[in-house]
């Protein structure tokens, strides 16, 4: 996949071309920035344990429940996000461009944790919680994942000057084609029991 380093470029091509208008915005980038740091880090902690994660192991069942807890972090951190970036003010080009650039760092780091559980569907599959394998559970939390990353997404856009808008939908695109291609490894049978994914209700 080429359009990262694409979009890259393109940033600080909009960026150099693009005049700087005055706002107070720097508070408001500055928050939305450290709101996305703080998913990438419970990401990488969550991609860390997932590390330890291998079929067979007399832990598993421990580390499965860690792994819940911290995709749970994920999830509320993700929701802080969404929260951050609602509550801000339109950003000018350098506060576009900063947030835009924590984007594709998020992306980047949901592209190696994405592919990493795909690789564990096998111990995944080997665990029940209840009656129901642990992939199906699995699922059911990445299309939830999915859709609020389409959430904060769309909110990040709408706070993005023009310039930096039109780059947007590409790298949301990207982001949403991750998530895809894990939600079907994780839609294909497969573990001890396949059951129906739990309903995530409403929050």
């Amino acid at each position: 996949m080429k359009f990262l380093p694409f979009a890259l470029s393109a940033l600080v091509a909009v960026s150099s071309a693009s005049p700087i208008i005055k706002r107070d915005s720097a508070s408001d980038a500055n928050a939305i920035v450290s709101s996305l740091s703080n998913i990438v880090a419970k990401v990488t902690t969550l991609n860390n344990t997932l590390n330890t994660f291998k079929a067979k192991d007399p832990l598993n069942l421990f580390t499965a429940l860690k792994i819940q807890k911290q995709s749970n972090d994920v999830g509320s951190a993700t929701d802080s996000a969404i929260s951050t970036a609602q509550a801000s003010g339109p950003l000018d080009d350098a506060g576009s461009l900063k947030v835009a650039l924590a984007t594709l760092s998020l992306s980047t780091t949901l592209k190696g944790f994405l592919a990493n559980i795909e690789s564990k569907k096998p111990a995944f599959d080997s665990i029940l919680l209840g009656l129901v394998s642990l992939s199906q559970t699995t699922k059911a939390t990445l299309v939830k994942q999915k859709g609020q990353a389409d959430q904060l997404g769309a909110v990040i856009a709408s706070k993005l000057t023009p310039a930096y808008q039109g780059l947007a939908p590409g790298v949301q695109s990207q982001i949403d084609g991750y998530f895809d291609h894990a939600i079907a490894v994780y839609s294909q049978p497969g573990g001890v029991i396949s059951l129906p994914p739990l309903s995530l209700g409403k929050e």
